[in-house]
């Protein structure tokens, strides 16, 4: 391998532990729990790659609503709605 093919891989490699470190989601912030009376809602946002999967918990039922190959703001946005029609609708959220 050449000198440059392996200063690109490298560089490639840092970058990727760089965005790890600087992931502005943070263990505390991964879960919401949102509640009404007895009923409970679960947003869950999960690291994936280079980006994220938002999961949307209903009872035992679980989907994801959101998806992203770089970063986590897209999921966190989409979180941020859904939690906001959530909290609309009667749920205390968490």
């Amino acid at each position: 391998m050449s000198k440059l093919a392996c200063l690109i891989a490298l560089a490639w490699m840092m970058s990727i532990s760089t965005f790890a470190e600087e992931s502005p989601i943070q263990d505390a912030e991964l879960e919401h729990r949102c509640t009404k009376g007895s009923d409970e809602r679960v947003l869950t946002i999960l690291p994936k790659d280079l980006g994220c999967e938002l999961y949307y918990q209903k009872g035992q039922s679980s989907e994801v609503v959101a998806r992203s190959q770089m970063g986590p703001e897209i999921c966190e946005k989409v979180r941020v709605n859904i939690r906001t029609k959530l909290e609309k609708t009667g749920y205390t959220c968490k």
